[in-house]
């Protein structure tokens, strides 16, 4: 069984430039990531079952800071919120999600 992750981030309020901008960041991280699955998937399978589809990166750094794939997740959280002027109201964007 091979499951796919996936970056969920809602893109409301912003221009189309600075939506497509954080879309290409979200691509290459989502690459990246893939790249550094299997040191990553003992982590997500602690952390995401069948009632808990979603982890935030958030969780993941608490989890594991040790990673250098969690503090660059948690830096890339931190940007995003900054641009899209949301740090007092979100405390993460990003999660990883389980999808079949």
């Amino acid at each position: 069984m091979k499951n796919l992750l996936l970056f969920c981030l809602l893109f409301s309020g912003l221009s189309h430039a600075d939506a497509a901008k954080i879309y290409l960041q979200e691509k290459r991280q989502a690459l990246a990531l893939s790249q550094v699955f299997t040191e990553l998937e003992p982590l997500l399978r602690q952390q995401i079952n069948s009632y808990q589809l979603a982890v935030g990166v958030d969780t993941l750094y608490q989890a594991a800071p040790q990673l250098a794939v969690t503090r660059q997740l948690r830096s890339n959280d931190i940007q995003l919120r900054q641009q899209m002027a949301v740090t007092a109201v979100s405390d993460q964007l990003l999660q990883l999600r389980l999808a079949h």
